[in-house]
C-alpha cells in the first residue's frame, strides 16, 4: 500500500477559528498589510469564511454563526483549528490513513463530503497526535 505522503500535493490552508470574523480580519489586514481585494469572503450560512494569504501561506478564517457550530468550534478552541492539504486521490489518501489507524472525524465522520468544487475528509485528532487534519481533492 502507498504511504499517505504519496497523495499529498501541498498545503491548501491553515484554518483559524474566531468569534468575530470582521474584527479578526481587520486586525490581520492591519498587521500584515492584506488588501481588501486579496480576501475572498464566503457565507456558508451556518459559518462565514474569509480566505487570504500571509507570506505565501494560505489561511481560512472561520466564524461559526449557527448555535451548533458556535458550540462545536468556539468551545474547542479559538485560533488554529486545522491544517488542510490538497491530495491527488482522496479515496486512496483516506485508505492510507485508515491503514495507519486514523479514523475519519469532525464534520466528515460519516464519510467523504462531496461539494460542487471539491471533496473533503477530516480525520479524528485522537489518531493524529491531537492535530485536526483535512484532506481536499479538487474537482
Amino acid at each position: 500500500m502507498s504511504e499517505v505522503a504519496d497523495y499529498i500535493e501541498g498545503m491548501r490552508h491553515v484554518g483559524l477559528v474566531t468569534d468575530d470574523l470582521s474584527v479578526t480580519l481587520e486586525r490581520l489586514q492591519d498587521l500584515f498589510g492584506i488588501a481588501d481585494d486579496a480576501v475572498v469572503h464566503v457565507d456558508g450560512g451556518a459559518t462565514r469564511f474569509a480566505f487570504f494569504s500571509i507570506g505565501g501561506t494560505p489561511y481560512e478564517l472561520i466564524e461559526p454563526v449557527s448555535d451548533q457550530f458556535r458550540e462545536i468550534l468556539l468551545n474547542s478552541n479559538r485560533g488554529t483549528n486545522h491544517v488542510c492539504y490538497n491530495v491527488s486521490n482522496l479515496e486512496k489518501a483516506v485508505a492510507a490513513m485508515a491503514a495507519k489507524g486514523v479514523r475519519l472525524g469532525h464534520v466528515t465522520a460519516d464519510g467523504i463530503v462531496d461539494t460542487p468544487a471539491f471533496r473533503m475528509a477530516y480525520f479524528d485528532p485522537a489518531d493524529t497526535a491531537g492535530v485536526l487534519l483535512e484532506f481536499v481533492e479538487s474537482k
